[in-house]
């Protein structure tokens, strides 16, 4: 099983987390999902001293069924105005493409090119101003621009969803 696996991984064990959370923004994760395995991806790559490429937040890893899973690549962030001026486009764009293509088809490429394991990618911008009573939204629109970022051979989109989003059962 995908899980155990990455549990299991001696490079691995000190980015898995329980939650994927930053400045106030995060998801949650249903309570009747019980397989998920959440790996901080920036914090792996911020453990390097020299040449740290920018990088997603989290890799969520939710098991649906036997060798299938839903893994959610994502980047958290509270923008201080609701305005998408304020995201770095090309440095959103890098994050996802440092996961997909460094962590997921370089370094643990036998974990995410394992033919057992049906893989449904999902890449999530998740913004918004998080305030002290209230969380303002915005449009996403800039995101269709960007192109799409490559993993085995399947293109794939990054999706704007608001903040505070629920993974719940597949």
């Amino acid at each position: 099983m995908l899980l155990e696996e990455l549990r299991k991984d001696k490079d691995l064990l000190p980015f898995i987390c329980n939650e994927c959370e930053e400045n106030g923004v995060f998801v949650g994760i249903s309570t009747d999902v019980k397989d998920i395995v959440i790996i901080s991806v920036d914090k792996y790559y911020n453990s390097f001293n020299e040449n740290r490429p920018a990088s997603p937040d989290c890799l969520i890893v939710q098991y649906c069924e036997t060798g299938k899973y839903h893994l959610y690549i994502v980047e958290l962030k509270n923008v201080a105005k609701a305005n998408t001026k304020h995201l770095e486009r090309d440095n959103i764009h890098e994050k996802f493409t440092t996961c997909l293509q460094d962590f997921m088809s370089n370094r643990f490429r036998k974990y995410f090119y394992n033919i057992d394991y049906q893989l449904d990618i999902r890449l999530a911008l998740i913004a918004g101003h998080i305030g002290e009573t209230k969380i303002r939204n915005f449009s996403f629109d800039f995101l269709l621009a960007m192109p799409p970022i490559i993993f085995g051979n399947k293109r794939y989109a990054i999706k704007g969803v608001n903040p505070n989003p629920l993974i719940s059962k597949c």
